[in-house]
């Protein structure tokens, strides 16, 4: 119960933190369903390490941007699978650093 009041003050989450805010869950009999929880504080697993928040593939980021959002997509009005989009962007991080971004995912917040 204790992870729930961390992830409604990230979020902001009025509705939850109404009811919540400064109690003790256990006392007050706070109730929901497992899949609810988990998907609602899924994110907590899957922060950013704040010292390399931001600078992991930072150069091939900013280029990405100024040539394939930019120019591809707004400029262009282009349409990409994201398949292909993620492709591109591993392809300029090899290309720009020389690091291997196969493995990077983007995680939902």
């Amino acid at each position: 119960m204790g992870k729930l009041q961390l992830p409604a003050e990230r979020k902001r989450d009025k509705s939850i933190l109404v009811h919540i805010r400064d109690r003790d869950c256990v006392a007050i009999e706070a109730c929901y369903h497992k899949k609810c929880y988990t998907t609602y504080t899924n994110f907590l697993n899957f922060e950013p390490n704040e010292e390399k928040a931001g600078k992991l593939y930072e150069k091939s980021y900013e280029y990405f941007c100024e040539e394939v959002i930019k120019k591809k997509f707004i400029i262009n009005k282009e349409i990409m699978f994201m398949s292909t989009l993620f492709k591109a962007f591993v392809k300029v991080v090899a290309d720009k650093e020389g690091l291997d971004a196969s493995n990077y995912r983007a995680h939902r917040f």
